[in-house]
């Protein structure tokens, strides 16, 4: 969608801090990656690297449809639910960058 645009250096920055990996832990599919807005832009999301997941496109398609949500974002252990609240995975943590 032409409202979604990320750029390319914000794409490479999420793709680095979730290595290379969708943001549901346990989740295998390496093909497909796409980033996808936390907070939708139409609901005033935007770019930071904060409000952005690399999800797999069978999970993105889930998000986006509010067939899947994150679940406790600000909390020490968001995870990935389902509408009637079944749990479906934690939240990948970021990996670390910058100096430790």
């Amino acid at each position: 969608k032409a409202g979604d645009y990320v750029p390319d250096s914000v794409k490479a920055d999420v793709r680095r801090r979730f290595g290379d990996r969708c943001a549901v832990s346990g989740c295998t599919n390496t093909l497909y990656l796409e980033v996808a807005h936390i907070v939708p832009r139409a609901l005033g999301g935007g770019n930071p690297l904060e409000d952005l997941l690399e999800l797999c496109c069978p999970h993105h398609e889930k998000y986006d449809a509010k067939k899947m949500f994150l679940v406790g974002r600000d909390s020490a252990r968001p995870y990935f639910a389902d509408r009637t609240g079944r749990w479906i995975g934690w939240l990948r943590m970021p990996a670390k960058t910058g100096p430790p």
